[in-house]
């Protein structure tokens, strides 16, 4: 049964209504308000005077500090007689605060209940912090070169010694950079000739102040010949590939686990392939026996699936590939694969022709959309059989008035979780919720929300996942590929930290990568300001890794910064977690019609 249903009229009437905030949704009355904010995720705090941060006398070479804390919001607060203002509405406050040299102390006065903090300004001979260890010993993972020369580096004191041996060679580095005193951190660089083989680690050895110490690189060094171009695999999903050897460049293509090429050329932390990109050396792994990367596709076949299309190259080698959607087209475009001819899709419900072309180096296949935006993503795949797998998401049409969404699925992800808290927010941890709480309990409402509209909901992080685990980025873009998701909602908090005066950020902010996502994400944002009278910061066009999903339209949203705390408390409001679940269920129905 394929996912696009028969279209039934959605009569959305009425204004939508959210107690006292405005109306943004079109047409969709939701007076479910009690049930989609019971998320069973605390979000309280004391409404009594604490002080978060510091949570002690604390030293720093500062020249200003942010002092936070809680407080009780209906009676006045002063630091040393002067009155806070911005403090969030369940009684959050900061204050930033400019240090003398030496002994600095603030009394903090809430209703008649004091407190007092000491803060200590040092004030070093530059204010530069030093080190008496080696560290980012070169290679930091494992590594390849060509045989040749190849530079060793590392970071130690400046005035040091540093010396390093990769086997029989002893090389002394030499400091890159002069410092105006010794023990500041400084790059030491050296070469040494390396030939065909393999080193399972360099031993580096500091003398400094009369210490000597050794350290061992954590990566190895695999050495290729000089005018070898040995066959690599990518492993890991979502691999950026550069325009050039630096990661500040474009991004050309975005390959998956298993897409196998040759290198060409290396430089010190990225590898240049034959499709003529780059990718970071730890995303690649040498495939023994140095196999041909040729691919002979020998068929082609398509097949009609529940959630969308599947067109599939039976051939032999998981060949890289570029390739881009826009509203009226799917191109992609495969290196050294040859054997692809013109084929028939006349099954397809979403396709009505098909152009292939060729040329020495790769194979390009467009397919050309019935109608515009028809198509939500696609998904190239690598079988164990060595043959492609293409998937064509189809764009699900809305159901029945009651359930508009029923043959819809959303991956939700809430970030950060577990072992990782993400941002610690105004209270520091130690008072209040963090990030992943703030998190969980809007994606939690979200996917009340949705399921009310008949959605099937995937939960990317679990409420029940373990303080010492946590869900790795490529594991939540995995889910929505397992998943076929027609989209990919993450929710995010923004934060600043050191000696920023965080009262100066924020508002809300949401990021997107595949042009598809662009509106949606937009939407949803403007949504959520328009109800929460957030600031609108802006829709971006972003690199961040959950958003380098080309199966659905998604995007990163950051909902507001938890270390302000007027948006802090905000964000730990049950108006905030009605009014996101709203934005994005609007979101999702706009794109949808």
């Amino acid at each position: 049964m394929s996912k696009k249903k028969a279209l039934v009229s959605l009569l959305l009437c009425g204004a939508m209504i959210f107690g006292a905030l405005p109306v943004s949704a079109e047409g969709r009355t939701y007076d479910d308000r009690e049930e989609i904010v019971k998320t069973g995720i605390d979000l309280t705090a004391p409404t009594t005077l604490t002080i978060a941060k510091p949570l002690k006398a604390v030293t720093t070479t500062a020249a200003k500090y942010y002092i936070t804390g809680s407080s009780d919001p209906e009676k006045n607060l002063t630091v040393n007689g002067v009155a806070v203002e911005d403090r969030g509405r369940f009684g959050s406050w900061g204050v930033q605060v400019n240090l003398a040299v030496g002994k600095n102390v603030f009394t903090i006065n809430n209703g008649g209940t004091t407190q007092t903090v000491t803060i200590t300004r040092e004030k070093g001979d530059s204010g530069a912090a030093k080190t008496t260890k080696l560290t980012a010993a070169k290679p930091t993972a494992n590594d390849y070169a060509f045989a040749g020369e190849y530079t060793l580096t590392c970071t130690a004191p400046s005035g040091a010694k540093v010396t390093a041996k990769v086997g029989s060679q002893t090389v002394e580095l030499e400091q890159a950079v002069a410092t105006a005193e010794d023990g500041v951190p400084a790059t030491y660089k050296g070469t040494v000739l390396l030939e065909e083989g393999s080193i399972s680690s360099v031993t580096y050895t500091l003398s400094f102040n009369g210490q000597s110490s050794t350290v061992e690189s954590a990566g190895s060094i695999t050495v290729f010949a000089a005018d070898a171009k040995p066959t690599v695999r990518i492993n890991q999903n979502s691999t950026t590939v550069y325009e050039t050897n630096d990661t500040s460049s474009n991004f050309v293509a975005m390959l998956n686990e298993g897409a196998t090429d040759k290198i060409v050329e290396l430089g010190d932390n990225l590898a240049k392939l034959s499709l003529g990109g780059w990718v970071k050396k730890e995303f690649i792994d040498v495939v023994e026996g140095d196999p041909s990367i040729e691919n002979k596709i020998e068929k082609v076949s398509w097949e009609l699936g529940e959630g969308g299309e599947y067109l599939i190259l039976h051939g032999s080698v998981a060949s890289t590939f570029k390739s881009y959607m826009n509203s009226e087209k799917v191109y992609l475009r495969f290196y050294n694969m040859k054997g692809v001819s013109n084929f028939n899709v006349d099954k397809s419900e979403l396709f009505e022709r098909v152009q292939v072309s060729s040329d020495s180096r790769s194979t390009t296949i467009e397919l050309y959309c019935k109608e515009a935006d028809s198509v939500l993503g696609y998904d190239v795949r690598y079988n164990e059989d060595g043959s492609i797998t293409v998937f064509f998401n189809a764009k699900p049409q809305l159901g029945s008035e009651d359930l508009p969404l029923e043959s819809v699925t959303v991956v939700v992800d809430a970030g950060h979780g577990g072992a990782d808290p993400g941002a610690l927010g105004v209270l520091n941890a130690a008072f209040g919720p963090t990030e992943d709480d703030i998190t969980m309990a809007h994606a939690l409402a979200v996917q009340k929300r949705l399921e009310s509209l008949g959605a099937n909901v995937i939960m990317s992080v679990p409420t029940t996942l373990p303080q010492n685990k946590k869900v790795v980025l490529h594991e939540r873009v995995q889910i929505t590929r397992d998943a076929e998701a027609d989209f990919f909602v993450s929710l995010h908090c923004n934060s600043v930290g050191g000696s920023a005066n965080d009262l100066k950020s924020e508002g809300s902010e949401v990021y997107y990568y595949e042009n598809v996502s662009r509106d949606f994400a937009k939407d949803v944002l403007t949504a959520l300001t328009e109800n929460t009278g957030r600031n609108l910061r802006g829709t971006y066009y972003s690199n961040y890794f959950v958003n380098r999903n080309t199966t659905c339209p998604g995007f990163l949203l950051e909902m507001g910064f938890v270390s302000n705390p007027k948006e802090y408390d905000q964000l730990r409001s049950e108006d905030s977690l009605f009014a996101t679940a709203n934005a994005v269920a609007d979101g999702i129905l706009n794109f949808l019609q």
